[in-house]
């Protein structure tokens, strides 16, 4: 039985950015999608029942952009509902048992309440309870019933505003009364105890104010609900509010704000929950600011509350929150005196945290304009560090690759870090082997057991080479990728250890992997990279550190299946803790993984829209290059390239085709995007059977030798796809043909002592054609049925497809007719399954050419 959760959010007219896009995100992120299974109509059991006043809300309301958004989106069942007013007929049955009155008796009533509420319950029960303060329905003792006044309740002016009404039922409350709810509505649609303790520290004003509130209680105006005081309505809050002039409200707000602040300082409580009470008082500042008025003698301190504020909601991993608090702290600092002596250090804590909080939250250029100041103003080195760090990260986003690696060795070099300029395979081994002597001394528990690093300098030095995984992966340097690992490893074990300092284990079981085709060893650090992390506390590295092993280390010991259910997570994680690079990084990873796994083209399609849409939103623009690849070869694959435009906001619309793509790599210089194109091209031209075109491509984008991932799906495309041209050459020709094909077979046959379960499979397959060319009848065969077998038991659907068609191939080849035709038929099923609909006819030409 399936289970079901539903969500009912409320006035959603008033939600701020950071409301909304948590809705849009738990509705419509992909993974939400049924992204293990075949694309069907299941429904995902979540249910967002939002409401909202129409009234309020026109074309311009912020919240009408993302009902647009639903509303369009593939993936939602979006259904509208109007609540309009109740009927007449119900406003009647509903007065009449108010009054203890027959229908008709109450009709004449209805007719003039129903035309002044409009059928609104709230409006008809405080329109009713004005009538009765004004007299104009009134009890007879005479008649024992209620009666009214018809001519003077219909010359009643109501305008159909609730506002109205309540404003009216309000003024009948004792004027002590009002005042007390006027300081109550500032707080929103409740009153806490602590705030009441907190707005008056003496204790006959504590009791004077709830004696107060109690009187509204008992007008219904409120309610008390433990030991909290609620609004019966938000609109009666709101009617309320708005007897205050905008000046009396900031005012208000700045009271109680200052008041709360002063009482803090000196409560030394310990059941009072103090962070709250903190953030609600620095919200009263800020509302007050906003609205025009300050205390121009609390304003430092004002900042300095921000500051914390800010810093306080982004290690929770909120960063729209404290950007908010770090922008309204900024506010309150003039220009001439923010860089001041006196405001030297509060103004550069909240350009740091500024310029952070601007990058998560997907503002590059706001976040360049505080690093510029920031940069201006700083005295010295190591107050432009953090500016220097986040500069980096933006440019890695954008796809500024060479800048940021430059700016990073930059400022390793004013840290004391130098690296070579140019280096050999020779230098890397040394510096490994250098490593590895460091390394055989260690344990875990000696690491754990170990200082922790305390040299400012060398703790920016780790954070900066960190910062280079990204850049590297994707760059013509790739090769530093080991000396950055081994300096990590060798600072570490010299000053101390961080959380930084797992990536420098991480980074060296990886040169294990590529430099010495050491995949158990690399395994093994990879596996204790991940271990000291979580022991040494650094759980906002967590998404980073999964997503880094699962796609570069773990692919090489563990089923696909299995790493792209932790990429998935990665993802999710890294988003919670404010790591948009490596979110974007891990469902990047996830796409591909479930590709290869042999997941539906079709969901793989609604997935892969899903993830580059998100990348853009997040302003991640380098891992859309390979993010559109993917998107290119799924719709290919699928059929629906003609009919979907992979390129609708990537890019800032400036590129419309492949081509275009291919030629924006190589004009920026990201060499290693250009070869990951010409690869995607040639594994769709080997998937549709154009095996010249592929072999073609596969010689203008062999990868470099690294034990990567895209090293072992080229390999596989070209080394079948030689297999096939061997067979249709000439012996001149096809001799090295078959060279390349044998090298695919040795290569494979080392992939597969790492993992069987991943590369079994395509080297059963490899070895089938080999013994094809070779007319080795019997071998081949075996081969074949060996090949189908694996992918079938190892879930990978759209390799069986091929073994099967291969298989058929094979059997029509010898005159086995009706065997190779029922092939070609299993091929077509498998075919089906995966979703593969551009290459089901050439299955169906296969069969029709037999019949």
């Amino acid at each position: 039985m399936a289970l079901f959760t539903t969500t009912t959010p409320d006035d959603l007219q008033w939600a701020d950015n950071s409301c909304l896009d948590l809705i849009s995100s738990l509705l419509m992120d992909f993974n939400h999608l049924n992204q293990f299974g075949i694309a069907n109509d299941t429904p995902q059991c979540f249910l967002v029942m939002g409401s909202y006043r129409e009234n309020e809300v026109d074309s311009t309301h912020m919240l009408s952009s993302y009902l647009e958004t639903f509303e369009r989106s593939n993936t939602l069942q979006v259904t509208n509902i109007q609540l309009d007013g109740i009927t007449k007929s119900d406003t009647n049955l509903m007065i009449s048992e108010m009054l203890g009155l027959s229908l008709r008796l109450t009709k004449s009533l209805t007719d003039a309440v129903q035309a002044k509420t409009l059928g609104n319950p709230l409006y008809i029960h405080a329109f009713m309870q004005s009538l009765v303060k004004e007299k104009l329905l009134v009890h007879s003792v005479a008649k024992k019933r209620w009666i009214w006044d018809i001519e003077a309740i219909q010359s009643l002016s109501v305008q159909g505003s609730i506002a109205e009404v309540l404003t009216r039922k309000i003024s009948y409350i004792p004027h002590d009364t009002q005042e007390a709810l006027k300081v109550m509505s500032t707080f929103g649609s409740q009153i806490r105890e602590e705030y009441i303790h907190h707005l008056y520290p003496l204790q006959e004003k504590q009791q004077e104010f709830r004696d107060r509130l109690n009187a509204a209680v008992e007008e219904s105006v409120i309610e008390k609900i433990g030991s909290k005081y609620k609004f019966v309505h938000d609109m009666v809050q709101q009617a309320v509010y708005e007897l205050m002039s905008p000046q009396e409200r900031a005012e208000c707000h700045l009271q109680n704000g200052v008041k709360m602040i002063s009482v803090l300082s000196c409560c030394k409580d310990s059941h009072l929950d103090l962070g709250l009470i903190t953030f609600a008082a620095i919200d009263h500042i800020n509302i007050a600011k906003s609205l025009g008025v300050t205390d121009s003698s609390m304003c430092t301190q004002f900042a300095e509350l921000n500051l914390k504020a800010g810093e306080r909601t982004m290690e929770k991993f909120n960063f729209t929150s404290g950007l908010s608090y770090i922008e309204h702290g900024l506010s309150f600092l003039t220009k001439e005196s923010k860089w001041s002596s006196s405001n030297y250090d509060l103004c550069r804590s909240l350009h740091e945290a500024a310029c952070l909080a601007c990058y998560v939250n997907a503002l590059p250029t706001k976040a360049n304009e505080y690093i510029s100041e920031l940069l201006e103003n700083a005295h010295c080195l190591e107050h432009k560090l953090k500016a220097y760090y986040v500069m980096v990260k933006n440019l890695t986003s954008s796809g500024e690759n060479k800048q940021a690696l430059k700016k990073t060795f930059d400022v390793l070099i004013e840290l004391g870090e130098t690296f070579p300029t140019e280096y050999t395979p020779e230098i890397v081994q040394k510096e490994l082997s250098k490593t590895k002597g460091i390394l055989n001394n260690l344990t875990k528990e000696s690491i754990l057991t170990s200082p922790k690093l305390t040299d400012e300098k060398k703790l920016w030095a780790i954070k900066f080479m960190d910062n280079l995984s990204g850049p590297l992966t994707i760059s013509t340097n790739y090769q530093m990728g080991p000396l950055i690992a081994c300096r990590m490893v060798q600072l570490s074990s010299q000053y101390g250890y961080c959380s930084e300092s797992a990536f420098g284990f991480l980074g060296y079981g990886l040169a294990q992997i590529s430099v010495f085709e050491d995949v158990d060893e690399g395994y093994r650090w990879g596996k204790i990279a991940l271990s000291l992390l979580e022991s040494l506390g650094g759980k906002g590295y967590l998404p980073k550190m999964r997503c880094l092993f699962s796609s570069y280390v773990s692919l090489w010991k563990e089923p696909y299946q299995v790493s792209s259910n932790v990429l998935l997570h990665s993802h999710s994680e890294a988003m919670m803790v404010g790591d948009v690079e490596y979110a974007s990084i891990s469902a990047f990873f996830y796409n591909r993984q479930c590709l290869v796994c042999g997941q539906n083209l079709m969901l793989a399609e609604k997935e892969c829209k899903a993830i580059a849409s998100k990348m853009v939103h997040l302003k991640q623009i380098q891992m859309c290059y390979g993010q559109v690849n993917t998107y290119i070869f799924i719709l290919k694959i699928n059929g629906n390239y003609d009919k979907v435009n992979p390129f609708p906001e990537i890019f800032d619309g400036n590129i419309s085709n492949e081509e275009e793509l291919l030629n924006l790599a190589l004009s920026s210089g990201k060499q290693i995007n250009a070869k990951g194109i010409l690869s995607n091209r040639c594994q769709v031209a080997f998937w549709l059977g154009h095996y010249e075109e592929a072999a073609e491509l596969a010689e203008k984008a062999r990868p470099p030798p690294k034990m990567s991932f895209m090293e072992v799906y080229h390999i596989f495309c070209e080394g079948l796809t030689a297999f096939q041209l061997a067979r249709r050459s000439s012996s001149s020709a096809a001799s090295k043909w078959m060279e390349i094909g044998e090298e695919a077979v040795e290569r494979f046959r080392f992939y597969e002592k790492c993992s069987t379960w991943n590369y079994e499979n395509m080297l059963f397959l490899l070895e089938a054609e080999y013994h094809r060319c070779k007319q080795e009848e019997g071998e081949a065969a075996a081969k074949y049925r060996a090949s189908i077998k694996s992918a079938q038991e190892h879930r990978f659907v759209h390799e069986e497809a091929l073994a099967l068609e291969f298989y058929g191939d094979f059997l029509r080849s010898i005159r086995r007719a009706v065997e190779s035709k029922q092939s070609y038929a299993n091929a077509r099923v498998c075919y089906e399954k995966w979703g593969a609909h551009a290459i089901i006819p050439r299955l169906e030409e296969k069969i029709g050419q037999i019949e």
